[in-house]
């Protein structure tokens, strides 16, 4: 099992409101996703540490905020050879952020870095390798480069050869070694890996199944700012396995770190509070808006998924009076910011000028957003709104007898974009749009119906007809 696939799995087994971009999970113990299965996070990157991308820490109550330096300085650090620079550099251009994505060029800086001994650059290449990103596929060379990155002390570095050797990824299958990476990547700091080693002890892989070995471990997690440890105690202590009492210290734990600013602590604890735990927490969602509000407040990477989360709260009167000018307001002021994470303002700011809540309806303004949304990250709920509002607004204009609308549409069924395949109703306004003179619509008909029976066509000319009248009638 790959790096990605275990990822993959963790974030499988997670409920809706944990999921998170999977090449986030060992870098970051701030990526949680949301209660709508968004499924995202500030930086889409794998390995971007928190200090290059404008880390906010907690101090005193009160958060600060690295200021993020700009591209140029960036670039000329890392012309200057400053390795965690030119670790910038290469992640912007793996990402495309600011620059084509290059990962070629990518690369490049990280072999910069590394060459200097830099661990993050170390362990930055060792992904390409491990990847196959812009180099050769070479695990081998991966984990040497892990390798070497952990023994500078770097975490992340320690869980990859750990993973690798869990899997017999460019060294040999060695369980125990393994969890020994694991072990080492904890005492270095990585809630990913005492999450992990709860997993091991909890299911008996590697080491003799230990149910409270896994409790610890899981406990462990979450004092290192892991969001995800309280879950799978619950799911102990339902199977009957472990003490109510752990689950009740696994939520104190989550509780004090949200309290220090931990964000990711924060919106796991906001959620609990909204949905309810049927064990200890019961539903309030004034408590849940509240986290929200402190989780915006502070700002950082989480805050535009709060305001989010805050604007869905208004919008459908979860706890507070519907008010859709309230959820307006967060949607687009996130929507209009020009950062990660702003598309999912952009989402339900579409969907509102879609739905007409809160504004006019607008199906124009709706595509606008949608496609916003879906052109930075290629976010998968936006492009199925699209499809599903450009439906509704060809239909509108095809049956008022526009033809471009109509050519519009029977390509949409004829593709199954965003609709159920259906040629017949592809025939049908491939049959209109012709009519009026489309070239293009009377092309596509003639190769569609290579594809259908007689039976197919005479119903879809059918169709064509009475819809015709039903047009000029109009």
């Amino acid at each position: 099992m790959t790096t990605d696939e275990r990822l993959e799995k963790l974030e499988r087994e997670l409920t809706p409101a944990k999921r998170c971009n999977r090449h986030l999970l060992i870098g970051s113990a701030a990526c949680l996703g949301t209660v709508f299965a968004w499924a995202f996070f500030a930086q889409p990157g794998r390995l971007v540490t928190a200090h290059a991308e404008g880390a906010t820490t907690a101090k005193a109550g009160r958060p600060t905020t690295t200021p993020k330096p700009t591209t140029r300085e960036v670039f000329q650090s890392a012309s200057r050879g400053v390795p965690k620079a030119q670790v910038q550099l290469g992640w912007m251009y793996y990402k495309g952020d600011a620059f084509p994505r290059d990962y070629q060029e990518a690369v490049k800086w990280f072999t910069k870095a590394a060459e200097q001994g830099d661990a993050k650059g170390q362990t930055a290449l060792g992904r390409m390798y491990e990847g196959g990103d812009g180099v050769l596929r070479d695990t081998k060379q991966a984990f040497m480069l892990y390798q070497k990155a952990a023994e500078q002390g770097d975490s992340e570095a320690s869980t990859y050869c750990g993973q690798m050797c869990f899997d017999g990824e460019g060294v040999a299958k060695d369980p125990q070694q393994a969890i020994k990476w694991y072990g080492k990547a904890s005492e270095q700091g990585s809630w990913y890996a005492s999450f992990q080693l709860g997993e091991f002890y909890r299911d008996g892989k590697g080491v003799p199944q230990d149910y409270q070995q896994a409790v610890k471990w899981f406990l462990k997690s979450v004092e290192q700012g892991s969001a995800f440890g309280p879950g799978p105690i619950k799911k102990m202590y339902n199977e009957g396995n472990c003490l109510l009492e752990d689950y009740k210290s696994a939520i104190k734990l989550l509780q004090d770190k949200a309290e220090q600013g931990n964000a990711s602590c924060q919106l796991e604890l906001a959620e609990t509070y909204r949905r309810g735990d049927s064990l200890i927490i019961p539903q309030d969602y004034q408590k849940a808006m509240s986290w929200y509000m402190k989780m915006a407040e502070q700002g950082g990477s989480m805050a535009n998924t709060a305001k989010v989360l805050l604007g869905a709260m208004y919008r459908d009167g979860e706890g507070v009076p519907r008010d859709y000018q309230k959820a307006l307001k967060y949607f687009r002021e996130v929507a209009e910011q020009d950062a990660d994470g702003n598309e999912w303002g952009q989402l339900e700011l579409g969907r509102m000028y879609k739905e007409g809540k809160g504004v006019t309806q607008d199906y124009d303004e709706a595509i606008k957003w949608f496609r916003k949304a879906i052109a930075k990250y290629g976010n998968s709920i936006a492009q199925k709104q699209l499809y599903a509002t450009q439906e509704l607004k060809w239909r509108k204009e095809a049956e008022q007898g526009d033809s471009e609308a109509q050519l519009n549409l029977g390509i949409m069924y004829e593709k199954g974009q965003g609709v159920t395949e259906d040629y017949i109703e592809a025939y049908k306004w491939y049959i209109l749009s012709g009519a009026q003179g489309n070239e293009v619509a009377t092309k596509l008909r003639g190769s569609l119906q290579k594809k259908m029976s007689a039976e197919q066509v005479g119903e879809a000319q059918k169709l064509a007809k009475e819809l015709k009248a039903k047009i000029d009638n109009n």
